[in-house]
């Protein structure tokens, strides 16, 4: 196998986690991942999945935007973003399920316990949550820009009163209506 972004490099196997198989470049850092590798290995691995995050400095991630043919089928190979607060994107192979790490993000992953859940990241309701999560971020800094700061967060605090209260249907057609004493 070469490396889909430095050719005519070959990959060289290596034990990406104990008892994960996987290629790497030297000349890039980049990782494949063959989806047989990963699934053998996460079922072996499922008693002793961690939910535990220890704190880990902050590690740069270089993303590689060019497309990338999967090493293994041969397919087009799909770019996904992860979210959750992990802001990195995942090249994935839909045909064979296989994926392409660039340079660190592997370790990314593993820093946030994402690293035996990777096979997640790639389905629909994830990648909803996902765009459901950025649309939030853009509609939040549009309403801060548009209201400044100090009042957006008191709005937000109102809107949170106004929506547990058991009048809050009266309480919206009053803040509502021009005038509420109006016949």
């Amino acid at each position: 196998m070469q490396c889909p972004l430095c050719p005519p490099t070959p990959l060289q196997r290596i034990p990406l986690e104990a008892n994960l198989p996987a290629h790497t470049c030297s000349g890039c850092g980049g990782i494949f991942l063959v989806s047989s590798d990963y699934f053998q290995w996460r079922e072996q691995h499922k008693a002793q999945r961690s939910t535990h995050l220890e704190s880990v400095p902050s590690i740069v991630v270089t993303d590689v935007p060019k497309a990338k043919q999967c090493l293994f089928c041969r397919h087009i190979m799909l770019r996904y973003q992860v979210g959750h607060d992990v802001n990195i994107i995942l090249d994935h192979c839909d045909n064979c399920n296989s994926v392409w790490f660039d340079h660190h993000k592997w370790d990314v992953l593993r820093n946030h316990n994402l690293h035996s859940d990777i096979h997640r990241i790639f389905t629909e309701a994830w990648q909803r949550r996902v765009r459901d999560a950025d649309h939030r971020a853009m509609m939040e800094a549009i309403y801060r820009e548009k209201f400044g700061s100090d009042d957006y967060t008191e709005v937000q605090r109102v809107k949170a009163w106004l929506d547990a209260h058991p009048q809050r249907e009266a309480l919206r057609a009053y803040l509502n209506a021009e005038n509420p004493y109006r016949r």
